[in-house]
C-alpha cells in the first residue's frame, strides 16, 4: 500500500506530527502549499494534516473540491489544535464546518494537540487564547498519534483482505489471552496453504530511563529454566486497554515505577512467521518509585540500574539476549555513544 502525508503548517505541530507519521509508515512527505491532487494520484492512501484556524482546516480545500478524485482511496485527516480532542461537540462542528455528509462517510479524521507558544500568536489569536483560557504546551506528543497508528493498524484499512477462517479451520486452543488455530489461507500469489495462527493479545513494552541508565528486570522464565534480564512488558488484557493505559500500568507492576512521560518508540512484531503478536514499544521519561504496586503471583523480578553507554557491550557478550528488548533498547539507544 502506497501512502503519502501531506501538511499544512503555520507554527510547526502539524509538520511534525505529519514527519512522525511518515517516518513510522514509511510514506512519502508532502507540504501541502507545493502540492496539487494530480500529485495525490500514484497513492491509495492520503494522510492530511492541518491546523485549525477560526473553525477552519488550513489548506483542506486540496481535499474537499477534489473529493470525487480521491474517493476511491483511503483518505484521513488529521488536525491540530489547542483544544481537548475529547471534546466532542467541538469536533463535531469542525466536521459540519469543514465537510459534506458524503465526505464524513468516508474520510477518518483525528483530532490532535498542538503545541502553543503565546510569543507567536497575533494579537487576535492571542486575545482568543487567553479568552478560552487555553494554557501553552511546550510542545508536541508522539503519543497522541496512537490512535491514529492502531487504527491505520486495523484489518479495514488494509488494501489486501484480511485472512478469515476458511472451512476446514480448527481451533486448537481459545482463551481471552491466547488463540491458538490452523487456517487454510489464500495467499495473494494464488497458492493455498495451512497455516498455524498463534493469536496472543496485543502487548506493550516499557523502557524506563532516566539521563545515565535505563533500568530493566531480571526475571525468572519457567519456560526455558532462566533467570533473564528483560524490559517491563505485559498483555493488554484488560477490557477497553489503550497502549498508553497497559503501558503505565505494567511499569507500576513490574518496575515499580511511574513516569511523567510515555515516549512512543513504534511497534514490532515478535515472530511473524506464525504468531501475531503485536509489541508496541515506550520509552519511560521522568521517573518516580511506586513502592506500594502490587505484582502478580507468578512474577519473580528483581530491578536492575544499567548505564546507557554500557548497554550494546552486553547485548553483544551475550548478558542480554531476550528479543523485545534488543529491540526497544536498540530504538531508543541507537544515537547513544558506546565507548
Amino acid at each position: 500500500m502506497s501512502t503519502v502525508v501531506v501538511y499544512k503548517s503555520k507554527y510547526g505541530s502539524a509538520k511534525r506530527y505529519a514527519e512522525w507519521i511518515a517516518e513510522e509508515l514509511g510514506a512519502d512527505l508532502r507540504n501541502a502549499d507545493e502540492t496539487e491532487v494530480k500529485d495525490l494520484a500514484p497513492y491509495d492512501t492520503v494522510i492530511y494534516g492541518a491546523g485549525i484556524y477560526i473553525g477552519c482546516i488550513a489548506g483542506i480545500a486540496l481535499i474537499a473540491n477534489n473529493f470525487r478524485q480521491l474517493k476511491n482511496k483511503s483518505v484521513i485527516v488529521f488536525t491540530v489544535g489547542v483544544t481537548d480532542p475529547e471534546e466532542k461537540r467541538r469536533t463535531e462542528d469542525l466536521l459540519l464546518k469543514n465537510f459534506t455528509p458524503e465526505m464524513m462517510k468516508k474520510i477518518r479524521v483525528f483530532h490532535l494537540r498542538g503545541a502553543l507558544d503565546y510569543n507567536k500568536l497575533g494579537l487576535v489569536y492571542k486575545l482568543m487564547m487567553k479568552k478560552e483560557k487555553i494554557e501553552e504546551v511546550d510542545e508536541v506528543r508522539k503519543e497522541e498519534l496512537l490512535p491514529l497508528f492502531a487504527y491505520l493498524d486495523s484489518p479495514k484499512t488494509k488494501t489486501v483482505a484480511p485472512i478469515l477462517p476458511a472451512e476446514g479451520s480448527t481451533k486448537i486452543y481459545d482463551t481471552p489471552r491466547l488463540t491458538i488455530e490452523t487456517r487454510h489461507v489464500h495467499l495473494p500469489n494464488g497458492k493455498d496453504r495451512n497455516y498455524l495462527f498463534v493469536q496472543p493479545v496485543p502487548a506493550v513494552c516499557i523502557l524506563p530511563t532516566d539521563e545515565e541508565h535505563v533500568y530493566l528486570i531480571r526475571q525468572y522464565r519457567a519456560v526455558i529454566n532462566e533467570y533473564i534480564l528483560e524490559v517491563p512488558a505485559g498483555g493488554m488484557d484488560h477490557a477497553g486497554e489503550t497502549p498508553l493505559q497497559c503501558a503505565k500500568r505494567e511499569l507500576a507492576e513490574e518496575a515499580r515505577f511511574s513516569a511523567k512521560e510515555f515516549v512512543p518508540r513504534g511497534h514490532i512484531y515478535s515472530t511473524p512467521g506464525f504468531c501475531t503478536e503485536k509489541l508496541w514499544l515506550f520509552e519511560a521519561r521522568g521517573l518516580n518509585p511506586c513502592e506500594d504496586c502490587a505484582r502478580d503471583e507468578d512474577e519473580i523480578i528483581d530491578v536492575v540500574q544499567v548505564k546507557k553507554n554500557e548497554v550494546f557491550g552486553m547485548i553483544a557478550r551475550g548478558e542480554i539476549v531476550d528479543a523485545k528488548t534488543i529491540a526497544l533498547l536498540t530504538r531508543v539507544l541507537a544515537k547513544v555513544n558506546t565507548d
